[in-house]
């Protein structure tokens, strides 16, 4: 989403720029990166070396515990073609990190307060992980910390189409592209009707799902956003836990949600409805 907001700002021209107009040292080390633009990074298409797995010294591992995260994207060999292969590939949105720094002149987390966690009025302060304090580079991969009721605010400023209480505080062009179902960025080997946009996960409707965008975070964090019933549901907790789907229980609380509404008009704060009872047959504070 910042990307958007850099290019609203017109720090960032299109998403067809390549990355090395604004990492050029990038062409030393392969002239091939002079064909990954923006958007390649953003869809996780960019053929740059990843492997993704838990072992210490492979690129995962690395991407999250190294200090000198600017210095070891800058070394990255090119593995393929971009465009062609959807790759999960955490370095690239830390490429992304710096492509903002340089295009907009601030640190990640000085823009985005800024520019949209003021703006959006948050309940509670936030924190950017960092690859170390010498460096002090973002954590763009996995490294923002905020509490539950904020996060729903980001979910909820998709759904109003990148408008927050009358201010459009990102241009609605581009959470429409960030929401809509593209058959360029479908990933079958996750599901065929997934698709990853602009850093979301799409679920074409079908069967088994609603039509669904959703973020996913580290032990189960979930951001599922519900265009057509213009409802979300966002899950935290410390661990994954025993669940077949969380996808599938947040459809379970939307349909009930829905069915509710028909019949009562409950409890309501802020256009937070708790339904903790009549989901979960247990109660919370503000039932």
């Amino acid at each position: 989403m910042l990307i958007g907001m850099a290019m609203d700002d017109g720090y960032i021209s299109s998403l067809d720029d390549p990355v090395t107009g604004y990492l050029p040292e990038l062409l030393k080390v392969d002239p091939r990166y002079q064909n990954i633009t923006l958007e390649h990074l953003l869809a996780m298409k960019s053929g740059i070396a990843f492997k993704d797995t838990d072992i210490p010294w492979h690129d995962k591992s690395r991407a999250y515990y190294h200090p000198h995260l600017r210095d070891v994207v800058v070394h990255l060999p090119i593995a393929e073609a971009p465009g062609e292969r959807f790759v999960y590939n955490t370095f690239n949105p830390i490429i992304l990190g710096i492509v903002l720094e340089r295009a907009t002149g601030q640190s990640v987390a000085q823009y985005f307060e800024a520019r949209f966690w003021q703006r959006l009025g948050m309940e509670f302060e936030a924190s950017w992980s960092l690859d170390s304090e010498e460096d002090g580079m973002a954590k763009m991969e996995s490294g923002l910390n905020a509490r539950a009721i904020d996060f729903a605010k980001i979910g909820r400023l998709l759904l109003n189409h990148g408008n927050w209480n009358g201010e459009q505080v990102t241009s609605r062009a581009w959470i429409d592209a960030s929401m809509k179902i593209d058959p360029a960025n479908n990933v079958p080997r996750i599901g065929k009707n997934i698709y990853y946009q602009h850093g979301w996960w799409i679920y074409a409707p079908s069967e088994k799902y609603k039509y669904t965008v959703s973020g996913w975070g580290h032990l189960g964090q979930y951001l599922f956003i519900f265009p057509n019933e213009n409802m979300l549901v966002l899950r935290f907790g410390k661990k994954i836990g025993k669940v077949d789907s969380w996808h599938q229980i947040a459809q379970e609380i939307v349909d009930r949600v829905i069915n509710e509404r028909g019949r009562s008009t409950g409890r309501s704060s802020n256009n937070y409805v708790c339904i903790c009872h009549k989901v979960f047959r247990k109660t919370c504070a503000k039932c």
